[in-house]
């Protein structure tokens, strides 16, 4: 870590040089050139991160952000994508949209796969929360940007960001007619249609209408031959749809309705029985053995995941003199099912369906104005959501087992969230290149929650069938918890010129409380958890070279969680596996960021991001009677080293039209996905993924063709592992990066 605080603290002084960019650039003029006006206008992208209109250069916090263009270029279709492109950001999941681990410097759920937990970065599709985990990776198209906060978020997000917060901005619509899409078409059969009009219907009232539909084979075969299960996984099909309305009355209001939706049909998550036992060892339950193929399995059920969610919100901005003031109401429903054969084998060892059904309501009302020097803004946000799920796990249902009983356990969950906060936020300079940023959140929040619970032990009749034995193991229980927090942050800027920000801080998020939702055999196991909290301090720097010509960002984070919410297994006599999910763990968290971008010479772009932490579990005693610990252990799916870069030229041809190549990677180095730390069953080695493309447009720009590659080099890497299946399973299971993909993709733009 010393090394790491070294190298930062080394770039903030040669950037904080005044001279820096008259001694690089020798015999240069100090006045921007078009190019490097060109550069400045693409890396200082307008973002609301703190609920004002400022550019990513502005803001004293760590923020990554993509605009438009970028996220085409980049080809980017999910956040996992995104995460790709961003220092100490790691995204991922068992399934294809939804529920994913979000994991940012260090922080994520530790092992909880549920919709009852919640992942402690905030995600914001139009500053509109996402309390549904099955929402949290929603279609992406048609996006003016996204931003992605690194660090607590405890004033203007509030709940559930101790991590940081990822914000999708959707276009808004123009002032005069225009027509844009794209079609796709790749590798396994890939198809996809993305559109958007903007249709101007009077001086004050606009529509932006905007889709997608994606729809691609699977690219995992299935060997089994077993009947009704197909023989190709992992496909896609999914859709997305938006209609915005802007109302502009006058010059001092505005209001914007966006109603949307989204939704997916696939045959995923395909796990994999590969690590441990099962990586070329039988299944120590079956003796069955695994295709040696990365992408092939041998599977008794067909896997599934289904989406249905769609949503409205209503926003207005109201100016009365020096005073804006901002209402968002919105209300969003969820629902989803997913089902996997757990046990990765052509056995009924292990199968799984988590079905929920989630809507939620929310109301912000903000107050913001800029009385001479003083920015401040005053808010109250409320925010009240149901869920409910009905999680099944079945186990040892084959004929296999001959006289050994199967099982089914069943859960009924019905959870209750009332949540409402105030909070203030303000900026106030203290001299000329001096400015002092504070602000304070207040937190209330009660959860109930109502469970059932029942375990059928199914005996052999010894004719082929069996005999259920009902147990009733929860009976119409009820939990209450409720918690108050406090959390906010201080941050002081010091900016010597235009082009030059060094600023230092500390802040405190929480993450809520709840229940756990894997209680099947004990009312035990519902006992509530409480919040989650982060202190952390920052120091960083954001710097613009040249010019214009290039911007240099660096910032070093110390991080301590308390209260750490981990999943708990104990082996109990009679009862078998009880899960908890407890306040079980202390952790630290501790590194840097570095992001780099320029344009050295016309048409040529470059950039570097490289993210350095140190996550380990300060206190974790795992209580589960057998005396394990984790404590020194890495955090579960925290890699040490992340890097990532592109290279791209922009080459214009006789007749105006351009070419355009670029190359675009990402490095990761090795990682744990439990915490455990098992060298094997859960350890991924480090791997690069990198990308290329292509593309040509035409002198008009209204037209482009690109070529793509994804994962160029074919890397064959672990996404995410569940090394504890080893025990209950006969073997430890996977789930794998998607193989080498390409394609053709065609846009056009009328205006």
């Amino acid at each position: 870590m010393q090394k790491q605080v070294s190298l930062v603290a080394l770039a903030m002084a040669t950037v904080a040089s005044p001279s820096l960019a008259q001694e690089v650039v020798e015999g240069g003029s100090a006045e921007a050139t078009p190019q490097a006006d060109q550069v400045r206008s693409e890396n200082l992208i307008i973002v609301s991160a703190r609920r004002r209109e400022e550019t990513t250069q502005d803001i004293p916090l760590s923020i990554s952000a993509f605009g438009s263009e970028e996220i085409d270029k980049f080809g980017f279709e999910n956040a996992f994508d995104i995460a790709q492109q961003t220092p100490n950001v790691n995204i991922s999941s068992f399934f294809d949209n939804s529920k994913p681990e979000i994991v940012i410097r260090g922080l994520g759920p530790q092992r909880l796969f549920s919709a009852f937990e919640q992942t402690p970065v905030g995600v914001y599709y139009d500053d509109i929360f996402s309390g549904s985990r099955s929402a949290h990776l929603a279609q992406m198209f048609d996006l003016e940007r996204v931003e992605v906060l690194r660090g607590p978020q405890g004033t203007l997000f509030g709940r559930n960001t101790t991590g940081g917060a990822i914000n999708f901005i959707s276009k808004k619509p123009g002032d005069a007619f225009s027509l844009e899409g794209s079609v796709t078409y790749g590798r396994f059969n890939e198809l996809s249609f993305e559109a958007a009009v903007d249709l101007p219907l009077s001086d004050t009232l606009a529509v932006r209408l905007a889709g997608i539909k994606r729809d691609r084979d699977g690219y995992v075969k299935n060997i089994s031959g077993i009947p009704g299960v197909p023989e190709r996984l992992q496909d896609v099909d999914n859709w997305g749809a938006r209609a915005i309305i802007e109302w502009t009355p006058n010059a001092s209001m505005d209001w914007t309705l966006n109603v949307h939706g989204f939704g997916s049909d696939t045959n995923t998550p395909a796990i994999f029985g590969r690590i441990g036992q099962g990586n070329g060892e039988p299944n120590t339950i079956t003796g069955f053995v695994h295709p040696e193929d990365f992408y092939t399995l041998s599977i008794n059920e067909v896997p599934e995941e289904t989406i249905d969610a769609w949503g409205a919100s209503l926003t207005g901005n109201i100016d009365i003199g020096n005073v804006t003031v901002t209402t968002i109401t919105a209300y969003e429903d969820v629902e989803a099912f997913e089902f996997e054969d757990s046990d990765a084998t052509p056995f009924a060892i292990q199968a799984f369906s988590v079905p929920d059904d989630h809507w939620q309501f929310s109301q912000e009302l903000r107050f913001a104005s800029n009385f001479g020097s003083l920015d401040w803004i005053l808010g109250f946000y409320y925010y009240k959501d149901n869920l409910k799920a009905n999680n099944v796990f079945n186990g040892f249902r084959d004929p296999l087992f001959g006289v050994a009983p199967g099982f089914e356990a069943d859960n009924f969950l019905d959870q209750d969230t009332e949540n409402w906060a105030i909070f203030g936020d303000v900026r106030l300079p203290l001299t000329d290149t001096l400015t002092v940023n504070g602000g304070l959140r207040f937190t209330s929040e009660d959860k109930s929650i109502n469970a059932d619970a029942t375990v059928v032990v199914f005996s052999p009749d010894g004719m082929g069938g069996e005999i259920p034995f009902t147990i009733p193991t929860i009976v119409d229980e009820e939990v209450e918890a409720d918690s108050n927090e406090l959390t906010g942050r201080i941050t002081l800027e010091w900016k010597p010129n235009d082009d030059l920000m060094i600023y230092g801080g500390y802040s405190r998020g929480f993450k809520s409380g709840g229940f756990n939702s894997q209680a099947f055999a004990s009312p035990t196991e519902l006992e509530p958890y409480d919040p989650e909290t982060v202190d952390a301090f920052e120091l960083g720097l954001k710097s613009t070279l040249f010019g214009g010509a290039a911007t240099f960002n660096a910032s070093i984070f110390h991080q301590k969680i308390k209260g750490l919410q981990s999943l708990v297994v104990i082996e109990d006599p009679l009862l078998g596996p009880l899960f908890f999910v407890r306040n079980a763990a202390e952790a630290t968290s501790k590194g840097a960021e570095i992001e780099f971008r320029a344009e050295p010479m016309d048409g040529l772009t470059t950039s570097l991001g490289v993210g350095l932490v140190d996550a380990e579990f300060d206190s974790f005693p795992f209580n589960d009677g057998t005396g394990r610990d984790a404590t020194g252990n890495k955090l579960p799916g925290v890699p040490s080293l992340s890097v990532n870069g592109l290279v791209q030229y922009e080459a214009y041809l006789a007749g105006g039209s351009s070419v355009t190549p670029r190359f675009d990677f990402s490095y990761v180095s090795d990682q744990f996905f439990e915490a455990q730390n098992r060298p094997l069953l859960d350890e991924q080695e480090g791997y690069i993924l990198a990308n290329a493309s292509l593309s040509w447009r035409s002198s008009n720009e209204r037209y482009e063709v690109r070529g793509w590659v994804k994962n160029l080099f074919d890397k064959q890497y672990f996404a995410k592992t569940l090394g504890g299946q080893s025990v209950s399973a006969g073997n430890a299971t996977s789930y794998h990066g998607a193989p080498r993909m390409y394609g053709v993709t065609f846009r056009f733009r009328f205006d």
